[in-house]
């Protein structure tokens, strides 16, 4: 084989790899990924009828910048987690001291979004609390 045959068969497979780079980073988001729990939830609030719809969009953003500190330290206190396991050597009583601490973060926004759903829903006639129901339930897992 010649060094131009070499070369031209060298780019063909080089721009074949790129193509099918391409061609699957195009296809539908994620290739065969579910969408995040948020664009779901997202989509699903367009659906609810209009009063609903609003209370739902304000009271979600809402959440989102009341739980921004929790969020953070929750953050921060798993970052601080995985420095106590990978630290030599492993106290276990402070990871299990941190992992109490990221319950009881994790418990605290847990409360706060379920008292505010529950506001949320509580002038709503029942059929929007039947469709806000609807919403915020998980999909079935896909089939395997």
């Amino acid at each position: 084989m010649n060094t131009k045959l070499k070369s031209a068969f060298i780019v063909s497979i080089i721009l074949n790899v790129l193509l099918l780079g391409i061609f699957f980073g195009t296809l539908s988001p994620g290739f065969g990924r579910e969408s995040s729990r948020r664009e779901r939830l997202t989509a699903e609030i367009e659906k609810l009828p209009e009063p609903a719809r609003s209370r739902f969009r304000d009271k979600m953003a809402q959440l989102r910048a009341a739980d921004d500190p929790l969020r953070e330290q929750m953050r921060q206190a798993r970052n601080q987690a995985i420095d106590l396991l990978v630290a030599e050597p492993l106290d276990e009583a402070a990871y299990d001291k941190q992992l109490i601490q990221i319950s009881q973060l994790r418990g605290q926004i847990s409360k706060r979004v379920s008292d505010d759903l529950k506001e949320l829903v509580r002038g709503l006639p029942p059929e929007q609390r039947a469709a806000v129901g609807e919403v915020l339930k998980r999909p079935a897992p896909p089939p395997r």
